[in-house]
């Protein structure tokens, strides 16, 4: 089969011009979110800590400590107090007592009975000594070739470590103060954690300093509104940034202020708006496989959607495609947590999954999840001799098209309907 035959295949046009415009045709079918909720309300008044923390929503309401504690999310790594200060919009030089006090006030209740448990055991605890003697009933004993009497050895047990939930605060709010910077934290049905409590680090997943400032002799720009009050020497014109995600003009005398929305900064370039990859193309044969996989459940009674994860390993510096596990129906898919995002060098660069026989139009429900940095893929028709596909990279709601060509190297990559047979067991249909 030609290149040109293949790119037909996967609905990618060969000629430069611009594709045509997509069927506008929507689901009928309500999809529901797309993670399921814990029955939490429903559980056993005789459940233990661990148990009551194990569960998906269990795990959001898990206190965790300020100090000490990490967060490893899309190959960085962030503290734990410095989004415990956001969240109570507290800086640097307040105390971090004080930090922890306005973070109690914010526990769930339910919560706040588990953290004072465990520290009372923890009390209790240290006011004791941690091995146990045990005596018999005589603590001598005579050695019987040398007629010497001698104490018996002391019997020592260890006392196992109890599971104790202590902390500062819960994984919900955590992820509270980390939307305000990735949007895709603001819907939590849409991101999983896992915890490391060994090594205390905190792994999300989607299933998605100060600014540099410049100075001229005529503006100068501040990253906030405080700090433009505190200049002693303010320039002829301020320039601060809103949370609005937009830049003021401030003009002020002696007389009076007024602060109005920038029109033109000509101190500052025009950045290139848009998607660009900085990396390598991704092996073309990545989506081959991925369009045998879909199709595979397109074909079946009543067809049913599927996904799969593009990860790319900063250290290792490469691509792999990833089937999670997940539970799939005809108008959702659900994936589980993906375990090899436990490695802190490695991310979910592309999600894609499938609309069987449906168009591949973004819906409301991916529209609202889609908010990572990320590039995202659906592809559908896949009944059809030709089928439809798009591209879109974005971050926080805001989105580019973006083509296969420019993701996908499809040089030297024939068609084929194989894919990893492994991954059949991935997939667990509702």
């Amino acid at each position: 089969m030609s290149q040109s035959d293949l790119f037909a295949l996967l609905g990618i046009e060969v000629e430069t011009s611009q594709s045509s415009t997509k069927s506008k045709d929507k689901k009928n079918v309500d999809v529901k979110s797309t993670a399921s909720k814990a029955t939490t309300a429903q559980a056993r008044k005789s459940e233990t800590a661990k148990q009551k923390y194990s569960t998906r929503e269990g795990i959001r309401k898990m206190p965790i400590p300020v100090q000490g504690w990490t967060i490893h999310y899309a190959t960085h790594t962030f503290e734990v107090e410095r989004y415990a200060r956001q969240l109570v919009d507290m800086g640097d030089e307040t105390p971090l007592e004080k930090v922890k006090e306005a973070l109690w006030t914010k526990v769930p209740e339910d919560v706040r009975a588990d953290i004072l448990k465990a520290r009372e055991k923890q009390e209790n605890s240290n006011d004791k000594v941690q091995s146990e003697t045990v005596e018999e009933e005589d603590n001598l004993d005579i050695d019987e070739d040398s007629g010497e009497v001698r104490e018996k050895n002391i019997a020592k047990k260890e006392k196992k470590p109890e599971d104790l939930y202590d902390g500062d605060m819960t994984i919900a709010m955590i992820e509270q103060a980390f939307a305000y910077d990735y949007f895709e934290f603001a819907s939590s049905e849409a991101i999983s954690w896992r915890v490391d409590r060994e090594n205390k680090r905190l792994f999300p997943a989607v299933t998605n300093g100060k600014w540099g400032a410049y100075s001229t002799g005529t503006r100068r720009l501040y990253w906030k509104w405080q700090d433009y009050l505190k200049d002693t020497d303010k320039p002829p014109i301020g320039v601060v940034a809103g949370r609005q995600g937009r830049l003021f003009d401030v003009r002020e005398d002696d007389f009076m202020r007024i602060v109005a929305p920038s029109q033109l900064i000509r101190e500052l370039d025009i950045p290139p708006e848009g998607f660009h990859l900085n990396l390598d193309k991704i092996p073309g044969e990545f989506l081959v496989q991925t369009v045998a996989f879909f199709k595979h459940f397109a074909q079946q009674e009543p067809p049913v959607e599927a996904a799969v994860y593009i990860t790319w390993n900063k250290e290792k510096h490469s691509y792999a495609l990833h089937c999670p596990r997940q539970r799939v129906s005809l108008a959702e898919v659900r994936a589980d947590f993906p375990h090899f995002l436990d490695d802190p060098d490695t991310r979910i660069v592309v999600y894609i999954h499938s609309h069987h026989l449906w168009p591949a139009d973004f819906s409301g429900q991916d529209d609202a999840n889609d908010k990572a940095f990320a590039v995202y893929g659906v592809i559908g028709r896949l009944n059809l001799p030709m089928i439809d596909m798009r591209f879109r990279a974005g971050f926080n709601g805001q989105h580019y098209e973006v083509s296969a060509k420019e993701l996908f190297d499809f040089s030297d990559v024939t068609y084929s309907d194989q894919f990893p047979l492994e991954w059949l067991a991935c997939v667990e249909r509702e």
